[in-house]
């Protein structure tokens, strides 16, 4: 008889995808956010930050696999959206996450995209130009604000937040001719102060970088994120999916309130 310990490394690593993969199948995915940023194998911003096209047509079809689709932060915030919603979200309006909103567009899927307007005008190489995310937002890819132009939402200012929170959503409204309903926090830091911001300029939502699943319970103007990596293989993903590193949630509210302190 065959015990345990003659398994072998590559049956054992299986047999505990399988049980990941098992688990989600077994469990609610509703309300789970997947953060990207760049789609690039060789891009301008961070390389732990960057997903190849490869990696991210890979991710694609393993939630196809699952029984799962993408769609956008909003979709999934609806009070009958299916458990089967993954909402998918762009951060920094990378001209490389315009062109896989694009691919998620031809599969029937769609994305949020969060832009910094200052940056948008500075015309920036790497970056999508207003008519690309004009393009994109008439295409069906919900259009939010990533701050006016990625600045730390830090202080006690509430007053002087709000104002810069407000003009991002206003630029970016003038440029695409539609509401902007969504926040994604610079760097994810949801301080106390940007909450009260986001709330007062008029947002419906706004995400912070917080690993975990969102429900009717979640603060909706601290809604969590799973943020994805080159390094995700199936098992990894799946096993976001299923809340593997939902444990730093905890982790991440420290730093995050040390960062803003």
């Amino acid at each position: 008889m065959r015990t345990a310990r003659s398994i072998g490394p590559r049956t054992f690593l299986r047999r505990q995808g399988d049980r990941v993969l098992s688990l989600v199948r077994s469990s609610p995915t509703a309300g789970r956010i997947l953060l990207y940023h760049e789609i690039d194998d060789v891009g301008s911003g961070s390389a732990v930050q960057r997903v190849s096209p490869v990696r991210f047509s890979e991710h694609l079809r393993w939630l196809r696999e699952l029984g799962l689709r993408g769609g956008s932060v909003a979709s999934v915030r609806e009070e009958r959206a299916p458990a089967s919603l993954v909402a998918l979200s762009f951060d920094d309006g990378y001209a490389s996450a315009g062109r896989a909103c694009s691919e998620l567009l031809g599969a029937g899927w769609s994305a949020t995209l969060y832009v910094c307007p200052a940056w948008v005008e500075e015309r920036r190489p790497a970056l999508l130009a207003w008519k690309d995310v004009r393009e994109l937002s008439a295409a069906g890819v919900e259009i939010g604000a990533h701050g006016l132009a990625h600045e730390r939402l830090c202080g006690p200012n509430v007053v002087r937040l709000t104002t810069l929170l407000t003009e991002a959503r206003q630029r970016i409204e003038q440029a695409i001719g539609l509401a902007v309903r969504g926040l994604a926090y610079p760097e994810g830091l949801a301080s106390v102060a940007a909450r009260r911001a986001a709330r007062a300029a008029g947002y419906a939502y706004a995400c912070s970088t917080i690993p975990g699943r969102n429900d009717a319970r979640t603060d909706r103007y601290r809604l969590r994120r799973n943020e994805v990596h080159d390094t995700d293989d199936r098992r990894l993903l799946i096993g976001k999916l299923a809340g593997a590193d939902d444990w730093m949630a905890p982790v991440r509210t420290l730093e995050n309130g040390w960062r803003c302190r």
